[in-house]
């Protein structure tokens, strides 16, 4: 047979239907791989000439009307899909060098394995085999109509119990509610893939695994019905894909239905945790069609498209580069005004679909793991599935640059692009905002004593000046009163007693012990009324009420968390300014700056830096800033109730350069600071290397 080496005996030839463009097209079937490569009317001719071995005659007796081209194209189609014997040392070279490079591939793969692997667990198609009988029975349209005339009923009656409907999200939030919700994922995941098996094999599929895959180590259930490609009919593989949803859909109907009349209780939770289950995974997850769940083999048969998402990104990037460049090259595949707009619209919207999900995988990558760990695997995510695919079209663009014509048009986009690039390096940015607080350097909280209390009076308020030693609180607390009380009624009928053994011979002996009982009562005493004592609030300084609780009433319990007042002396005032990371080499000891407070009718206060924290702030200083009282920094707790910053902040501290303020009250606001300029490549480069500096505890 000349250069043309045999086809692999043991390969099928399939018929199949049009597609999209109205070619006829048919499908080659590997068993030992079990897997399908269709081919066209062209490829269809010269495989049935090289089969025969008569292409080189053909070639030679009908020259033109056998393509060179596209025997060349057909033979490397035919060499890296390894559909040719294996006769000759060059050919068992060639596999050899192959086999190689898929396994470098394979290792360099395995560093991304985390985001998608296949584990196969069974082999059901004797299982499903047994269960044809009653599938058979079970798909009659008369139970069509009832399961969705029955699920219409539900969706009623559970309208007309619509509040209680809605408040069984809340059995979510419980611990037995995430069983019950785990337990419903399972259960209606395995039927949805027993649907696709089911009707795949009432095809006549065969159906050799079905397993779990692992998305970014999430687990979800999947089912192999490669073999549908034998059906050459759309429609049937659009029955299979849409079997598992309908197979969700009966369950979500039948959980609908029974929801109303059951009583509450756990079994009623896990109706509804069925019905909900079902309408969110097929409605927000198996019908999307920007990723390769059933939403996507709906779409691509429904068009009539293998292989979707493929020939969509070329076209894409086929229409990118004449949009941009002008370059006159051929379509890819030649597709009607119709089929390339909606074409295109797909890929496009997939590649932000894409870019927006990539960015959220490797977010939550680099929250699964440890520290520097996960950050270089956010690095590598990103890196290969956006950085990757934008720096191959840019190598392919270099090796095609001497085709592209400079014209006026292109030298203008050329011109904005530059530009906006440009822009990426311009110094912008040249003022710090900073979240901060203006306190007094005497600032002096008020707490309740140790003991607590209930307010019985409150003596000041806020903004009025005050002496030290004025009496500012009084409260009551009834524990101290109750024990005082059994004190002198014990201290009563201890004296009663010493008086009576001090005539009494025979108690004479015993005098010393209750007597020093006396002594451990009057000293007991003593510190309760200290206690008492320190129930009368005092003003420990001079000083302006600058903050008061509002919330202080007569009859109120107050614990010694709680703050009661701030005073201030009128010394002076200090301004705390949280900054981020990636700002910190941006400001230095003596930089002046203004605090504008977050009260408009007060006015700005000149301010110079006096310090600036060398580590970042594990717990707020004060909590004005915090999230939780409506600042700008976002906190956590920690189990003694602190606040601690979510992201690494560090204190600057400034000194404020006017004096006789009029300020009542802790003022919050912002510290506006008058800096060099720093371009956006700047920005991220300081926000990642601030990431590096953070977590990897350098």
């Amino acid at each position: 047979m000349g250069d043309f080496p045999a086809l692999r005996e043991e390969l099928q030839l399939l018929p199949g239907e049009q597609d999209a463009r109205g070619a006829p097209g048919w499908f080659i079937f590997d068993p030992i791989r079990n897997q399908y490569f269709r081919i066209e009317q062209e490829a269809l001719l010269i495989l049935h000439y090289w089969r025969e071995g008569s292409l080189s005659e053909r070639m030679d007796k009908e020259k033109g009307a056998v393509d060179q081209n596209a025997v060349e194209n057909v033979k490397t189609f035919l060499l890296e899909n390894q559909l040719l014997k294996v006769t000759t040392a060059d050919d068992l070279s060639r596999l050899i060098c192959r086999q190689k490079k898929e396994q470098e591939g394979r290792k360099f793969q395995l560093i991304f394995s985390y985001l998608f692997y296949r584990i196969p667990l069974i082999n059901p198609d004797a299982f499903l085999e047994q269960l044809m009988p009653l599938f058979k029975k079970a798909i009659h349209v008369r139970w069509g109509y009832l399961i969705g005339l029955l699920g219409v009923v539900g969706f009623y009656l559970s309208f007309r119990q619509w509040d209680a409907f809605v408040n069984s999200t809340t059995s979510l939030m419980s611990p037995g509610g995430v069983i019950y919700f785990l337990i419903a994922l399972v259960l209606t995941k395995v039927v949805h893939e027993f649907g696709h098996g089911l009707v795949a094999k009432y095809y006549g599929c065969r159906i050799p695994t079905m397993g779990i895959a692992l998305i970014v180590f999430f687990p979800i259930l999947y089912t192999d019905t490669t073999d549908s490609w034998r059906l050459g009919s759309y429609r049937k593989r659009m029955m299979i894909g849409v079997a598992g949803i309908v197979a969700e859909m009966i369950i979500a109907c039948l959980a609908v239905f029974i929801w109303p009349f059951l009583p509450d209780g756990n079994v009623k939770n896990a109706v509804f945790m069925l019905a909900a289950v079902t309408w969110i995974s097929s409605l927000l997850i198996n019908l999307n069609p920007l990723m390769r769940f059933d939403g996507y083999y709906l779409l691509s048969d429904g068009w009539r498209i293998e292989n979707l998402q493929s020939r969509a990104f070329a076209l894409a990037r086929w229409q990118l580069r004449e949009w941009i460049f002008k370059l006159s090259h051929p379509m890819p595949e030649l597709w009607n005004r119709k089929q390339k707009r909606k074409l295109l619209v797909y890929a496009y919207g997939t590649w932000i679909y894409r870019l927006l999900l990539l960015t959220g995988i490797a977010l939550l990558v680099y929250q699964l793991f440890f520290k520097l760990a996960g950050m270089i695997l956010l690095v590598a995510t990103i890196g290969w599935f956006i950085v990757r695919p934008v720096a191959s079209e840019a190598s392919y663009l270099w090796s095609i640059r001497q085709s592209i014509q400079w014209g006026r048009n292109l030298m203008m986009k050329t011109a904005v692009l530059s530009l906006l690039c440009l822009m990426l390096f311009l110094p912008i940015n040249t003022t710090l905002r900073l979240p901060a607080v203006l306190v007094a350097t005497d600032a002096v909280e008020v707490f309740p004593p140790q003991a607590g209390g209930v307010i019985e009076n409150v003596f000041v308020k806020e903004g009025e000046p005050v002496k030290q030693g004025q009496l500012l609180f009084r409260l009551k607390n009834s524990d101290l009163l109750y024990q005082l009380q059994q004190l002198d009624i014990q201290l009563d009928l201890l004296d009663t007693l010493l008086n009576r053994m001090a005539s009494t011979v025979e108690y004479t002996q015993s005098y010393p012990v209750f007597l020093q009982r006396r002594r451990a009562l009057i000293k007991a005493q003593s510190g309760l009324k200290k206690q008492q004592a320190l129930l009368d609030i005092k003003a420990p300084v001079d000083g302006i009420v600058v903050y008061l609780d509002n919330l202080l009433t007569h009859g109120q319990w107050v614990n010694p968390e709680s703050k009661l007042l701030q005073l201030r002396s009128e010394s002076g005032f200090i301004i705390d300014a949280y900054i981020a990371p990636g700002d910190l080499g941006r400001i230095a000891k003596g930089d002046m700056g203004r605090f504008y407070p977050d009260d408009i009718t007060a006015s700005p206060v000149a301010a110079s830096v006096m310090d600036i924290s060398p580590v970042a702030s594990r717990v707020m200083e004060t909590e004005y800033l915090s999230a939780d009282y409506g600042g700008a920094i976002e906190v956590i707790r920690d189990e003694q109730g602190r606040a601690m910053p979510r992201e690494g902040v560090y204190r600057v501290r400034f000194n404020a350069q006017q004096s006789g303020l009029a300020v009542e009250q802790v003022s919050v606001g912002t510290v506006r600071v008058d800096v060099d300029g720093r371009s956006l490549s700047g920005y991220l480069w300081d926000q990642l290397w601030g990431v590096v500096v953070r977590e990897s505890g350098f």
